[in-house]
């Protein structure tokens, strides 16, 4: 067993939807001002495409998220 932390950044959409974007992110040491700003980049560069040619709209939160990891025996 194996755990992983994740920097989830949740938008909203120019549709109204929500797009979560997770990152992997070993301790608790962010800044607000570091994620707002990666938000930002993600935002002003558009660079995400979705198949219904929506945009990131803006940046409503962020969290960590422990994402625990089982092996599965192949043998």
């Amino acid at each position: 067993m194996n755990n992983e932390k994740m920097l989830i950044l949740v938008f909203r959409k120019e549709n109204g939807s929500s797009f979560r974007f997770g990152v992997a992110f070993p301790d608790d040491s962010a800044q607000a001002s570091d994620v707002k700003a990666l938000g930002n980049a993600l935002i002003t560069n558009d660079i995400l495409e979705f198949k219904d040619n929506s945009k990131l709209a803006a940046l409503e939160k962020a969290f960590y998220q422990v994402v625990q990891q089982n092996a599965i025996a192949l043998d």
